[in-house]
This record gives C-alpha cells, sequence and structure tokens, in this order.
C-alpha cells in the first residue's frame, strides 16, 4: 500500500493527473490499471505507480464484467481518494405517463415554485454553516505556513465545505427526481447565472440556492428516463 505523501509525489509527476481548485483528479484508461478478480483492489501500472487501491464502497461491481470497465477516474477530496469507473452498460428505466406538465421558477426564498403554486423551501446549507466555517477559517490563519498544523487545519476547513456541498447536492438530486416522475412535461427558466452571480449583495445567496445544479440535474435525470432534454 502507498502513503498519502509518496501518492501525491507520484501524481505531480503524473501528466494524467489534472489539478483543480478542490483537489486533483487523474483519468486512466484500461489498460493502464487492473482490477483484482474480487473486485476489491485497484493497481495502477503506468506513470501513476501508485500501487494498490483497496476499494470500499456500496455498489458492487461484481454485476459488471470486465470488459465492460472502459476507464477509471481518481479524484482526490479532502475526505480520501475516490475512484469512478466508466462502465459500458444501457440503463433502462420504465415510466409510466402522468397526463402532468408544469413549470419551475427557481428563487431565493425558495428553492423552487412549480406552475400550481407549489413551493419547496430553501434550506441554506452554507448560511447554516457559515459561523463554524468562518471559525475554522480563522484557525486555518493562525497557523504557520508550511507547518502540519497547517495542514490539518486546511483539511478541516476542507471537509467541512465539502459537507455542505454534498447536503445541497443531496437535496438537488431528490428534488429533480420528484419532479421528473411526477410529470411529463417541465420547462425550466433560462438565465444566466455568470452574470447573476456579478451581484456581490446576491453571489452568496444565488450560489447557495444552486440554481445551476437544478436545471442541470434535471435535464439528467429526463434524459435517462426520456432519452431527449428538458424544455428551457
Amino acid at each position: 500500500m502507498t502513503s498519502a505523501k509518496q501518492l501525491r509525489s507520484r501524481v505531480r509527476r503524473n501528466s494524467q493527473a489534472r489539478f483543480c481548485r478542490r483537489g486533483w483528479e487523474g483519468d486512466f484508461p484500461l489498460d493502464s490499471t487492473k482490477l483484482s478478480d474480487d473486485r476489491r483492489y485497484l493497481t495502477f501500472s503506468d506513470k501513476f505507480q501508485a500501487g494498490i487501491f483497496k476499494l470500499w464502497g456500496s455498489r458492487n461491481l461484481h454485476f459488471y464484467q470486465l470488459e465492460q470497465i472502459k476507464r477509471v477516474r481518481v479524484i482526490r477530496k479532502h475526505d480520501g481518494y475516490y475512484a469512478q469507473f466508466l462502465i459500458d452498460h444501457e440503463r433502462e428505466e420504465k415510466k409510466e405517463l402522468t397526463g402532468k406538465q408544469t413549470g419551475l421558477d427557481v428563487g431565493l426564498n425558495y428553492f423552487y415554485t412549480d406552475c400550481c403554486g407549489n413551493q419547496a423551501d430553501n434550506p441554506r446549507f452554507l448560511r447554516k454553516d457559515e459561523r463554524q466555517l468562518k471559525k475554522l477559517q480563522r484557525r486555518l490563519s493562525r497557523t504557520k505556513k508550511g507547518s502540519q498544523n497547517r495542514k490539518k487545519a486546511r483539511n478541516r476547513l476542507g471537509r467541512a465545505h465539502l459537507k455542505v456541498s454534498r447536503r445541497r447536492q443531496n437535496r438537488v438530486c431528490k428534488l429533480a427526481q420528484h419532479v421528473i416522475r411526477s410529470n411529463d412535461l417541465v420547462a425550466i427558466e433560462n438565465l444566466r447565472i455568470r452574470n447573476m452571480v456579478k451581484n456581490h449583495h446576491l453571489a452568496k445567496s444565488i450560489n447557495d440556492a444552486a440554481r445551476v445544479s437544478v436545471s442541470r440535474m434535471v435535464g439528467v435525470f429526463w434524459e435517462s428516463l426520456w432519452g431527449s432534454g428538458c424544455c428551457r
């Protein structure tokens, strides 16, 4: 097994690893990786040279054949490393027509409002945890650069931000699934979020409402059921 320090040094020398704002991610073809027969260990054999990864998760990889796995993407986050498998599999879901159609109006006071007047509350996850985030940020700024305490403080702050992001994404997915399964036609207003966040008085609230994720996840679930995009 490879330590995290050795893994980071090898990732820096790897041209396939792409650094991003929240860490790094690397995309590897199937010929540079090897999955064990029991689907519990993943071995890298190319320039990555990360050694052997032990896989933990709720997905059963025994359901898929090794020929179906095309690529492996490794993503590093503040709470560990994640492996995403690109699998060649046709997903089929049956949905009965409901004869209903709706339009969604996203906002700040409410997550969205449909044409019938039904509203979904906006939990404001960032606002609720903002006090704790500021506290962790102050602790990080007081540490010495390059010290172990600074690395620990940065990791704690990253975990707190990751928790807020996951809670927001989980709610968006649940609401999008509910809207798609309850209606045959969904219309969403097309907003330019990039221009809207230029208003510094509302930028934090707009990002906390996840307006971009709402339209994107509705489109993803709609295509998985009907094979065509939603109306905007």
